[in-house]
């Protein structure tokens, strides 16, 4: 671990001390802090979730996660897509 980088656990325990953060981290363990979006991105995504949850709805096969939520990728990383859908077999 180099200073720019954290493993998984001082990464969640950087999450916990500050909740109010969004941090995100690549597969090399380098963090990444996310600014809030603006109105025109935030209009997006909302619609973007919307969509995506209607559709999950209808289609009855997985559930759907807003930019909140932080997935654990193969890769090592720590990411928070804008929206994601996830096969309930996952």
């Amino acid at each position: 671990m180099t200073p720019s980088t954290l493993d998984l656990r001082s990464f969640l325990d950087l999450c916990r001390l500050h909740p109010n953060l969004k941090i995100e981290r690549n597969k090399e363990g380098e963090l990444i802090i996310m600014p809030p979006t603006g109105g025109g991105s935030g209009n997006r995504n909302s619609k973007l979730t919307t969509r995506l949850e209607h559709w999950a709805e209808a289609d009855g096969t997985g559930l759907t996660f807003d930019s909140s939520t932080e997935f654990r990728l193969p890769n090592g990383g720590n990411r928070s897509p804008d929206a994601a859908w996830i096969h309930l077999e996952k």
